[in-house]
């Protein structure tokens, strides 16, 4: 298949788990014979166009128009403040991704896609004017939602394309079996969520091939003793990632464990 992949972070202009994600993923599609053109964000004077490892890669270059925004926005934008900068980097660099996969690879250089992949709301606004004007099929993977970052409060405007963008997916993927009943929770479409876990590369995590003398000088550098337990938590320090909890329950934990240190990578 020739798949159109639509993220807006890629190696090397990384932010979170989600560039980890398509990198790894985009890779084992083209070991198992796909073709992959990635669309992601520019703002770092990266190449607009490349093949990386066997994916081809564009980033179109933005321009800066978070000052005119505020003048025909919705009210829900002005509350943004200086998050409008990132609005303003993210809808622009939706725009030109769909108009050149649109004009430039699918008109002019008669690339036959597929299916194309957007993934969180993103990369929604592609997503739908893909819909708008092709017959592609359009896959919205979700891995995150506005409610379940903000704790049922967010922006309005994103929370809209999220929705725009599950009305108008041919099929919508999500990462797990609890995210599936919140989305059908929230009026999403059951019949059109399937449920696909985010992978792993065994050797790349694999706890066999850390050298000891490794694992004892971080253990060093956090100040744990010998025979201690560590206990390590990785992600954003966001209420949704559960840290607060985890901190909350540390009293219980050193109550049965008191040789327990903590350590938050955030």
């Amino acid at each position: 298949m020739r798949i159109g992949f639509f993220v807006w972070e890629y190696p090397p202009q990384l932010v979170g788990g989600l560039g980890t994600y398509a990198e790894y993923i985009t890779h084992e599609y083209v070991d198992i014979g796909h073709d992959v053109s990635v669309f992601t964000l520019n703002t770092n004077g990266l190449k607009t166009r490349e093949i990386l490892r066997g994916v081809e890669v564009h980033r179109p270059q933005i321009a800066d128009a978070s000052t005119i925004w505020p003048f025909f926005v919705v009210d829900d934008l002005k509350k943004w403040g200086t998050n409008i900068k990132l609005f303003n980097d993210i809808f622009i660099y939706n725009i030109l991704s769909a108009t050149k996969f649109i004009n430039s690879l699918i008109a002019k250089e008669k690339y036959n896609f597929d299916v194309v992949c957007v993934h969180d709301w993103l990369s929604s606004i592609a997503g739908l004017v893909i819909k708008n004007e092709t017959k592609i099929p359009v896959c919205f993977h979700v891995h995150s939602t506005e409610w379940g970052r903000s704790g049922g409060e967010g922006s309005e405007v994103v929370s809209h394309l999220e929705n725009a963008m599950a009305q108008n997916a041919n099929k919508i993927i999500t990462v797990s079996y609890a995210m599936q009943q919140d989305l059908v929770k929230h009026g999403w479409s059951p019949s059109r969520i399937s449920v696909v876990w985010n992978g792993v590369d065994p050797e790349a995590y694999n706890p066999a091939s850390v050298k000891k003398e490794d694992v004892d000088y971080i253990r060093t550098q956090y100040g744990i003793p010998k025979g201690w337990n560590m206990l390590l938590f990785v992600g954003r320090l966001t209420w949704v990632k559960g840290v607060r909890n985890l901190l909350q329950a540390m009293p219980l934990v050193l109550k049965e464990n008191p040789n327990t240190k903590l350590v938050i990578l955030g």
